[in-house]
């Protein structure tokens, strides 16, 4: 239901900005300046103040199952997120990264399933939105700047695709979903499937944007 509320004020919002507003990859302009708002600002706090709300250390946070503290900020990250994807269905045209996005919506709703070991799920989505963050960074910087923002976005896109596979490692490894066994197995396997594609497809984008621009300096 939060995800649902969130995505039609989301969209309400969208179409009465959009209208006239100036594009960068067929996406307004305004979407890629709030987006590190959302993804290096909004999201890690919210992280931190659900870390911060649960009493135990880190290893029984990452452990912890959604009847052992309210978790109030990492739904509302959850929510946030769903919302957040919904709105660049209306505006992109281009299919890999829709299909991203249904993969990130699909991730987010198996998320809410998951008895256990939905935690470190949260903290690699966070990380990898991280990423994202620093990919729009590079989008909108001046030119003057745009020599550092692509050194940030290799850099914050690298780092949060390399953390976020360390993290479902831990969850396949470590955390018991508190599943029967081929239920968890499952589960294990299509949330390291769908992270291994995603972060694939993200590193392998932010490779060919390099070399693009590499090849245009010198040019």
């Amino acid at each position: 239901m939060g995800s649902l509320v969130l995505s039609i004020f989301g969209h309400c919002v969208n179409r009465t900005i959009a209208v006239g507003a100036p594009a960068i990859d067929d996406c307004p302009k305004w979407t890629w300046i709030v987006g590190p708002i959302f993804q290096l600002v909004m999201y890690p706090a919210l992280l931190l103040l659900g870390r911060l709300a649960y009493d135990g250390n880190w290893e029984s946070y990452l452990n912890a199952t959604w009847d052992s503290s309210s978790f109030q900020y990492e739904r509302l990250f959850l929510y946030s997120f769903f919302g957040y994807l919904v709105k660049d269905f209306f505006f992109m045209g281009n299919v890999l990264f829709l299909i991203h996005h249904a993969a990130c919506m699909l991730c987010i709703v198996l998320t809410f399933a998951l008895p256990c070991g939905f935690v470190a799920t949260i903290c690699g989505m966070v990380v990898l939105e991280a990423g994202t963050g620093c990919y729009a960074l590079s989008k909108i910087a001046p030119p003057q700047l745009f020599s550092t923002a692509e050194y940030i976005y290799w850099i914050g896109m690298t780092l949060s695709n390399v953390v976020c596979l360390g993290l479902v490692l831990y969850n396949c490894v470590v955390v018991d979903l508190q599943m029967d066994y081929l239920t968890q197995l499952g589960m294990k396997f299509l949330f390291a499937a769908i992270a291994a594609v995603i972060c694939f497809l993200r590193q392998h984008h932010e490779d060919m944007w390099h070399l693009k621009h590499k090849k245009e300096k010198k040019t």
